[in-house]
């Protein structure tokens, strides 16, 4: 599951993403979505009408709500196991 998460914050980091920490030592990873022009909330829907399950959160020096958000957590453990 570490392995995996490890290549997936690598994949997201090349495509630009920002991974809170610079990547990950577990399984989950909090991504800033603010170069991407969506909020957390958005990207969370989004995600759930595909089964992938996230959480809204908020990152360092939020401007957003914690109801909407700049980030989003992503564990995959779950991911892993389909």
């Amino acid at each position: 599951v570490k392995k995996n998460a490890a290549a997936l914050a690598q994949a997201l980091v090349d495509k630009d993403y920002n991974i809170i920490s610079g990547g990950t030592d577990n399984h989950c990873m909090l991504i800033d979505l603010r170069n991407k022009d969506v909020s957390g909330k958005e990207a969370e829907e989004a995600l759930v009408k595909a089964d992938i399950t996230v959480n809204k959160n908020m990152v360092p020096f939020d401007d957003k709500s914690p109801f909407v958000t700049s980030g989003i957590r992503l564990g995959v453990a779950a991911v892993t196991t389909r």
